[in-house]
């Protein structure tokens, strides 16, 4: 047989049934889209942050230091063997706002050493100029996120004393983010902080090393431990998120935390590969089965078994080209689309479209083999049928399964709904490919959003049932207890206050003698055991009592980091000060914080010889709304500075209401479930598309059949619902499938999985929201998806359909 002949056939196949054509490839392209777009947007938005790190000459290590570090000091780690530089950070906290009639904003303000003679993570001066005594410079994003302007006059407010001061200049400075903190960043010159703050001493010390080795690292690292542990100063790891002590040069820090987020997207796009290779078998199966004749008829005039092979193989990479021409532009403009929303918020130079080739090669190759290895198998099976086999087809024939006969023998049941779920379990090996890809689809959806009802649940009702204020105040220095808690109670709206002490302090198992410079750091909260702002949630032992002079409670997380259990003993050690010996009483959960030990306020005061006094205020506010909280707060802050009490810019859980904190907490989770979100949606198409092309085969294969009951009366309408119950019987069969398995799914992504990567307990709380919505999806889905076969089996006369072979 000419080959040419075989070729002209595969041109009819393509283009002669456009919309199978395009069925296959679209199913194929979105499995490569979904892995090209986590694949290049993965890929181009780490290469850009490590290139801006690398650029900016980054330290080998970096550490935050406490208490701070003056220049004598510093200037002794110069000696230490394998430093070749050493260089101090400044970053404070002040209060600003953009006009006298704006309300007080938190932000930072940061200083170096000397900012034209930079030695590493070095600034980019990018407008106007650097920071000089009277005028401060915006670092990049904060002047996008607030509005600011390079020449602008700001209000700032420190110790108390309002000032105003000119933005000079726009500074590009890696690792501010105020897109995530929420806070615009400032910079001064070290001797106007010096002037404003009385002290201008470096809380933040980075060292290079020259060409970075990872155990030369260590052992310098070491050698700066030894040195501080001798000056009886803390430190740690200065870099978020992960406070890493040694930074190797060619990794961003903030890339650790991009691969975890990706890695998760990652496995979601190599389901919807899976989904649709189940898919391209599927359909690739029934082509061959609908082409059986032909296949016989070819063989009758001389086609070898290698030429139909390599004529239906050369079908399939026609659509897994298609596919790479539909797949390859859309993920790349998807990916450059998440690569600068990434790059926004991470206050990064987009340098602009770019294309992964790594992305690239790997969309292609998934395009254009994974179809092919998908058809082999049904391809084979095809060519192998004798000449006898294909060529002997008696029309309308089948054997009656046990559904069939279950069906046939159903009472009371309209014969129009037994039709449709004999037809829907005719092919039962395509069912089950297609239900697998459904199901799939389901479980991926719900799955997603099980986990962002479990955040949802954990950050904003499980902590606001804990954290039972509604408006946060922290002061400069402890305040009377008494004084603060009546004159806050006279503020309309205020209905109960109460205060706590707060501090920071080390940690370690009484079973460690001495303390270490990796020490773990805790939050400090005094607590009144009686407390009406806190409820905690007891896990093991109980809750502080008026007579518990050394007991304390200490957080989960904290208490499983350090192997730590009810009955055990810590350590305490604040500053320098005198280590004291504490026994855990209770061990709680706490979605707020990580870190936090919670003793008696009394106990803790006296330790600190500040009988009476506390440093954080907590009010529950008659009205409990957004606005109303949010006025509170500002009104007890003017309140206090009118009476010369100093107010702190920032609070004990960085959120002056705690609508504030619970947005603060659920913002970088939301990130995480919409890019997840994304990725759902391609497979809720994957979906589909799969059971369009099913019903369409379906409607192909029982051309005959339509005829028949066209001849003996059945409308369009009828026919036309016959097909749609199909598709919603496949649907919602699915649905019920998926919905079982999503649940035990979501409890380990949520518990586990997203708990090790972002050091959070997430607790799992299923709603029937995820399973409603997806049922609903499912629904519109598969009507949608059975319209145009359901209306392309009516459209065939009775003539042309009982003509069909």
């Amino acid at each position: 047989m000419r080959i040419d002949v075989i070729y002209q056939k595969i041109w009819a196949d393509l283009w002669g049934n456009k919309v199978r054509t395009l069925q296959v490839a679209m199913i194929v392209a979105l499995g490569a889209f979904g892995i090209g777009l986590v694949i290049g947007s993965r890929n181009l938005i780490v290469n850009v942050l490590n290139a801006e790190w690398q650029q900016s000459s980054p330290p080998a290590i970096k550490l935050s230091v406490n208490p701070p570090m003056n220049d004598e000091t510093l200037a002794g780690f110069k000696n230490i063997e394998g430093v070749e530089a050493v260089e101090g950070l400044l970053t404070t906290l002040i209060e600003w706002r953009a006009s006298p009639q704006d309300e007080w904003q938190s932000a930072f303000l940061s200083t170096r050493e000397d900012y034209r003679q930079q030695k590493m993570a070095k600034y980019d001066l990018l407008a106007g100029g650097w920071p000089e005594r009277k005028q401060f410079a915006i670092a990049k994003g904060s002047d996008t996120v607030f509005g600011l302007n390079q020449g602008q006059t700001i209000w700032v407010r420190i110790n108390d004393r309002e000032r105003q001061i000119t933005i000079g200049g726009i500074i590009n400075r890696i690792g501010s983010a105020p897109f995530f903190t929420g806070k615009a960043e400032f910079l001064a010159t070290r001797a106007r902080i010096a002037e404003l703050f009385g002290n201008a001493d470096f809380n933040t010390i980075q060292f290079s090393i020259g060409k970075f080795d990872q155990r030369r690292a260590e052992a310098v690292d070491q050698a700066i431990k030894d040195r501080l542990k001798k000056l009886g100063i803390d430190s740690r790891g200065a870099d978020e998120p992960l406070r890493q002590r040694i930074l190797p040069p060619n990794i961003q820090p903030a890339s650790t935390l991009l691969d975890a987020i990706f890695a998760i997207m990652g496995l979601v796009g190599g389901v919807i590969i899976v989904l649709g290779l189940l898919l391209v078998f599927n359909t690739v199966t029934a082509i061959i089965t609908q082409q059986i004749d032909q296949i016989g008829v070819m063989k009758a005039i001389g086609a070898r078994s290698d030429q139909i092979l390599h004529g239906y193989l050369l079908l399939i990479f026609g659509y897994g080209l298609l596919a790479t021409l539909i797949s390859v532009p859309l993920a790349a403009l998807a990916a450059n689309g998440l690569k600068g929303f990434f790059l926004n918020i991470t206050n990064s130079t987009n340098p602009g479209f770019q294309i992964d080739p790594l992305a690239l090669g790997v969309q292609v190759t998934v395009a254009l083999l994974s179809p092919l290895l998908a058809a082999l198998a049904p391809v084979l099976s095809g060519i192998r049928i004798t000449v006898r086999e294909a060529i002997s087809s008696y029309g309308i024939t089948g054997s009656a399964g046990l559904l069939d006969r279950l069906v046939t023998k159903a009472k009371g049941v309209p014969y129009s709904w037994l039709l449709v779920i004999g037809n829907t379990f005719r092919n039962k090996q395509r069912v089950i490919l297609l239900e697998v890809t459904l199901v799939g689809s389901g479980l991926i959806f719900m799955v997603i959003m099980g986990v962002s009802d479990s955040t949802n649940y954990t950050f904003d009702e499980q902590l606001r049932s804990i954290h039972t204020y509604q408006v946060a105040v922290a002061f400069e220095e402890p305040q009377r207890i008494q004084r603060i808690e009546a004159s806050s109670l006279a503020q309309p709206n205020a209905k109960i206050v109460e205060m706590w002490y707060t501090t920071a302090m080390t940690i370690r198992p009484a079973t460690q003698a001495k303390a270490t410079v990796d020490d773990e750091q805790a939050k400090i909260l005094g607590v009144p055991p009686a407390t009406k702002m806190y409820k905690p949630q007891i896990e093991r032992g109980r809750w502080l009592q008026p007579d518990d002079s050394n007991g304390i409670v200490l957080n989960k997380a904290l208490a499983t980091k350090l192997g730590l259990d009810v009955g055990d003993q810590v350590i305490l050690r604040r500053d320098g000060d005198r280590d004291s010996t504490w026994q855990i009483v209770g061990i709680l959960f706490d979605p707020l914080t990580n870190n936090s030990v919670h003793m008696s306020r009394a106990t803790l005061a006296r330790l600190l010889n500040k009988v009476n006094k506390a440093n954080a205020l907590w009010v529950k506010t008659v009205a409990t709304d957004a606005e109303s909280t949010k006025s509170t707060a500002l009104a007890l802050e003017k309140r206090f500075e009118a009476r010369n009490i100093a107010v702190a810019p920032e609070t004990v859980f960085s959120g002056k209401t705690i609508d504030d904190i619970v947005y603060s907490k659920l913002f970088t989770y939301n990130l995480l479930v919409q890019l997840l979100a994304i990725l759902a949606a391609v497979i809720a198409i994957v979906g589909g598309v799969g059971l369009s092309g099913v019903l369409t085969l379906s409607v192909l294969e029982r051309t005959r059949e339509i005829g028949v009951m066209r001849a003996i009366g059945a409308s369009s309408g009828q026919i036309t619902r016959l097909f749609i119950g199909e598709g919603l019987l496949l649907g919602l069969l699915s649905w019920a499938i998926a919905l079982p398995v999503s649940i035990p799914l979501a409890h380990a992504l949520t518990t586990r999985i997203l708990t090790t990567i972002l050091n959070e307990e997430i607790i799992y709380r299923f709603t029937p929201f995820g399973p409603l919505l997806w049922l609903a999806i499912i629904t519109v889905l598969s009507i949608f998806a059975s319209w145009f076969p359901a209306r392309s089996a009516t459209r065939v006369s009775v003539r042309t359909s009982l003509a069909y072979q």
